[in-house]
């Protein structure tokens, strides 16, 4: 307080209540607590006091007032300081609490990561050992575990073509069987013998998992399915997105997950309802599997990617939007693809087309592609027209118009009638909205695809689902090829559908081998097997293959091009479709505004219809689509000059495309020898390349020739490689062509106790080695610079129980073959894992081979000689004695070597070469082993011809190799051929210590072919 009653004023610190003065402040100057002390002198008016204070008083008052408002500074500054000190350290301490916790988590993450790898790895050669020692060959089969019913396997052979059946449960109720089939649900609810072996260990995982809730938030959160044996801990996830992997009976949502060299797709650990064929619901591949990349369209959005792999496998991965899709896209055609094939454009495809370079049913495919048609999307599944209007007739003639549809006019408009009734509904539907159309749905869509394929796993389940866990209403069911034709094009207005590709290469479909009960028609008659026409033989086989010759019939071949325009071209949409009375409802084109549609029951609505409806193809075509150019015609039945037996499928097919292979019955003069060679030993084995190249190879010898790539020009990286076995020092070796150097170990086998009888190779990645006991060993190989070497034992395989007599293996399909005595055993390349087999009591399986168009099979068996053929999936074809179609009754001829034509299916009837006893060669047709040749090697008057030991077609058919027991290797052409005299080029470029391996090149002027020995 200020006293002015003692006429005194000293300097106090107090709180202002004053108003008018100036002020000074200690502390913060706008707090109420400030203090301050009042000058002497007021603004307003004067208070003179000088006269009252003494000035050294004045002064020293002053001083202190400076005094204290310095150390009150320092004051408050040195706790501003220990603040910010406080503070900063505090701060550090933090980062520093958090540094180490970071380091710590992540050390145990990362040992919870390498469990998990290591728990998993463990996991898969579990599975692995108990499927490879339990199969129905091996010791530890249990018949009541053992799947009973036949499911498609995923993997593509050539043209995409799925034609592979396995072994699996269906997961399907008893109710939905036959009675004499529900005896093998009893093997659906049982363990494999072995099975107890993975519960112990996962038993002991989780006794022995003291982390269990960080476990299982680990395992639910990166999934361990997905950190796969082949994933390196080492590698840096570049760039992770989520997706979805879409498979034709769910969408699996995940991560994508990009490395340096591999692509991982992470699931989200989700259980989903289907089983069939998801033994892993997370995958990896390496970069260098990769042969194709494509974007894709997913739910009428651009959102999708489709990956082809080498091994026939495809991954179809949806994003959320495009621009994750266009990124990833992006990094993995930025990474080196070196099996990346290079995509044609579609006017090179419909050029090769045009010149007749590829086929119909091939060009067909190609569309579907382009287009983005997948196999792993039902409601874009590829689309294949129907082609013929005649199932009722005993016979068919593939020259004749009628027989045929009219390819100019949707599958719902066939005859004139039923235009104006899908006129009317465009004239309909126009007048109440604006958005009219002819049909409500789709030519193809899952429905469609469903409706035809309900007989073959696991389409039946995803049926089954479609139809709220019910078979369709039997007389509506896939029952008749006959009755489904009627309804699609003349009596139903609501069912018009095109065909799936299965038509066209896999029969299995229209058979009803698992015994599904689809109940009883109106007229009582049970739904069993799909009822086929009488020109087939009633035969499911039969009539895949008449389908695929009606497809590549000239009638097809020069008007497929109008279904193109309607389906790719320029009269899918627009005015072109309105007058070709093309158009369907909006929501099955792309575009369609979806996300505009404010009413959420609308737009749930239109949501469903696009996932049901279908889903119209990528137009590809904005003009009229070209014509072909002129092609092989038809046979000339008038002028027939063959007689087959009477009982042979090929008198109920007129005209069909006999192909221009040597021996084809287009030519009706015999096949001439046109050169032959001595060699030093005899040729074992004569092997045709897509190179042109034919090789011949001696007695315990292989050829090993890389998968993607086979022999190219002569580059070092394409030469192939010759694997020899059987030396005294029991060392398998290895031949490079490139290389005149001596052979070379390539695997030690002393102190194994095996004796090496018979080799293959599975492209240039493994070397399959069957031994006398029975065991198939296979290694792992790799290319290291200009040299191929072992890396390890990959996998040993159970089954035969005596010598391994054959090895032959079909990389189009991913199947090897091996036999023994009694016994043949399918095997799949990819996963080196059991089929299925065939078994024949009490015979000498001889020699066998592969067809690479269909994978049939056929050997020869010895007791008694006998040719029997059988399809990819064990199913019987058909047997043929030598004796029967012997010219010679009183000789004793006999098959001693096998080869397949390999040309395209439908344009060619592929043929079964058999090497005989008596120097001859017999062709037996593919359809029904009818003999439809016998060739004479007739060389010269003075050449006896020895047993035809190999036989082999070059790729193009333009010439049939053969070698006999005199070590000749002998040409055939067509009688018209343009061949010369053969110029031959012989070099000795390796040498061994048992053998010397010449090479042999043999020019033919016009075709510039080359043959090599390996003798």
């Amino acid at each position: 307080n200020v006293k002015n009653d003692n006429n005194l004023l000293s300097p106090i610190y107090y709180q202002n209540p004053f108003s008018g003065y100036s002020e000074t402040y200690f502390g913060e100057s706008s707090s109420e607590s400030s203090y301050l002390i009042v000058n002497l002198n007021k603004k307003k008016g004067t208070v003179d006091l000088s006269t009252q204070i003494d000035k050294e008083f004045y002064e020293e008052i002053i001083n202190i007032y400076k005094q204290s408002q310095t150390s009150f500074s320092s004051f408050v500054n040195y706790y501003d300081n220990l603040a910010q000190d406080l503070s900063q350290y505090s701060c550090d301490l933090t980062n520093e609490v958090v540094t180490i916790h970071s380091h710590v988590r992540k050390m145990y993450f990362q040992r919870l990561k390498a469990k998990f790898i290591k728990s998993y790895d463990i996991k898969q050669k579990w599975i692995y050992l108990i499927e490879n020692m339990t199969h129905e060959k091996c010791l530890l089969f249990d018949g009541n575990s053992w799947p009973q019913f036949d499911v498609l396997d995923q993997t593509e052979g050539p043209n995409r073509e799925r034609r592979r059946l396995k072994k699996s449960h269906l997961l399907i109720g008893e109710r939905y069987f036959k009675n004499e089939f529900k005896s093998k649900l009893k093997n659906e609810s049982c363990s494999s013998p072995l099975k107890y072996l993975l519960n112990n260990y996962e038993d002991y995982l989780s006794q022995n998992q003291g982390d269990k809730k960080d476990s299982r938030e680990y395992d639910s959160t990166f999934t361990a399915n997905y950190m796969l044996s082949h994933w390196k801990n080492s590698e840096i996830i570049s760039f992770p997105c989520p997706c979805k992997s879409v498979m034709p009976y769910c969408e699996i949502t995940g991560q994508l997950l990009l490395t340096e060299s591999r692509i991982n797709f992470a699931a989200d650990g989700k259980s989903y309802k289907y089983s069939i064929g998801m033994e892993n619901l997370s995958y990896s591949w390496s970069y260098d599997d990769i042969k194709e990349i494509h974007l894709r369209r997913y739910l009428l959005k651009d959102v999708g990617i489709e990956i082809f792999l080498i091994f026939g496998q495809t991954i179809l991965l949806a994003f959320s939007d495009s621009k994750d899709r266009n990124n990833i896209y992006k990094l993995i055609t930025g990474k080196k693809l070196k099996n990346l094939n290079r995509t044609e454009s579609i006017e090179e495809v419909t050029s090769l087309w045009k010149e007749a370079k590829i086929s119909n049913y091939e060009y067909l495919m190609q569309l579907n592609k382009y287009s983005g048609r997948t196999f792993n999307d039902l409601m874009q599944y590829p689309i294949y027209p129907h082609i013929l209007s005649n199932y009722s007739s005993d016979i068919l003639d593939l020259s004749l118009e009628k027989n045929f549809r009219d390819l100019s006019k949707p599958i719902a408009i066939q005859y004139k009638e039923r235009e104006e009734k899908f006129l009317e509904n465009y004239r309909m539907i126009e007048e109440a909205s604006n958005e009219p159309y002819h049909f409500a749905s789709l030519y193809s869509n899952s429905g469609t695809v469903l409706h035809y394929l309900v007989r073959l796993p696991p389409f039946t389940k995803m049926f089954l689902d479609y139809q709220d866990q019910n078979f369709d209403v039997p007389d509506r069911t896939f029952h008749s090829m006959q009755t489904s034709w009627l309804l699609t094009s003349s009596v139903s207005t609501t069912d018009y559908k095109e065909l799936v590709p299965e038509f066209f290469f896999m029969h299995e479909f229209l058979s009803n081998r698992q015994g599904f009960n689809f109940g009883l028609r109106q007229n009582g008659d049970p739904i069993d097997n799909v009822v086929l026409p009488s020109w087939s033989k009633s035969n499911p086989r039969l009539f895949i293959i008449i389908m695929r010759q009606a497809l590549e019939s000239n009638y097809v071949s020069q008007n497929i091009q109008n279904w193109i325009d309607l389906i790719w071209g320029f009269k899918q949409s627009g005015r072109p479709a309105i007058d070709a009375i093309n158009c369907y409802h909006p929501a099955c084109y792309f575009g369609y505004p979806v996300e505009q549609i404010s009413d959420p029951v609308r737009r749930k609505a239109i949501e469903t219809m696009i996932k049901t409806w279908g889903q119209t193809p990528k137009q590809l075509f904005t003009t009229k689509h070209p014509g072909v150019s002129s092609r092989q015609s038809n046979s000339c039945e008038e002028n027939k000059w063959y007689n087959l037996d009477a009982s042979s499928i090929h008198n109920k097919v007129i005209n069909p495309k006999w192909g221009g292979y040597v021996g084809s019955l287009e030519q009706q003069a015999m096949p001439v020898c046109v050169w032959k060679e001595n060699c030093k030993k005899n040729m074992i084995q004569l092997v045709g390349l897509a190179s042109g190249e034919v090789v011949g190879l001696a007695q315990h010898k292989c050829l090993l020739i890389d998968r993607v790539k086979e022999i190219g020009p002569r580059g070092a990286e394409n030469l192939p490689a010759v694997i020899e076995w059987a030396s005294f020092d029991d060392v398998i070796k290895v031949n490079r062509l490139d290389n005149e150097k001596s052979s070379t170990n390539l695997i030690y086998l002393r102190g194994n106790e095996q004796t090496v009888v018979c080799c293959g190779c599975i492209g240039a990645s493994y070397l399959v080695v069957g031994m006398k006991s029975g065991l198939i060993s296979v290694y792992k190989l790799r290319k290291d610079k200009n040299q191929i070497l072992c890396d390890s034992l990959a996998c040993n395989l159970y089954g035969h129980k005596q010598e391994i007599i054959d090895i032959n293996v079909c990389l189009a399909f991913s199947t090897m073959v091996t036999c023994s005595q009694d016994l043949l055993i399918i095997w799949d390349t990819n996963k080196l894992s059991f089929v299925n087999s065939i078994n024949l009591k009490n015979q000498l399986i001889y020699k066998s081979c592969i067809s690479d168009t269909t994978n049939e099979i056929a050997f020869i068996g010895n007791n008694p000689n006998k040719l029997y053929f059988y399809t990819g999936n064990c199913e019987h074809i058909g047997e043929k004695d030598p004796l029967c179609d012997s010219q010679e009754p009183n000789q004793t001829v006999l098959m001693k070597s096998l080869c397949f034509s390999n040309l395209a299916e439908g344009s060619n009837v592929n043929v079964i070469g058999a090497g005989m006893s008596n120097g001859k060669i017999r062709l037996y047709s593919t359809w029904d082993l009818s003999l439809l040749r016998e060739i004479s090697i007739n060389y010269d008057l003075s050449t006896m011809i020895g047993s035809i030991i190999s036989l082999t077609f070059s790729r193009d058919g333009k010439r049939l190799y053969a070698a006999d027991t005199y070590a000749r290797v002998y040409i055939l052409e067509a009688y018209n051929s343009p061949a010369s005299i053969a110029k031959i080029h012989q070099s000795q470029v390796l040498s061994s210590i048992n053998s010397i391996l010449s090479t042999i090149t043999v020019t033919t002027p016009n075709y510039c072919s080359n043959l090599v020995y390996f003798s």
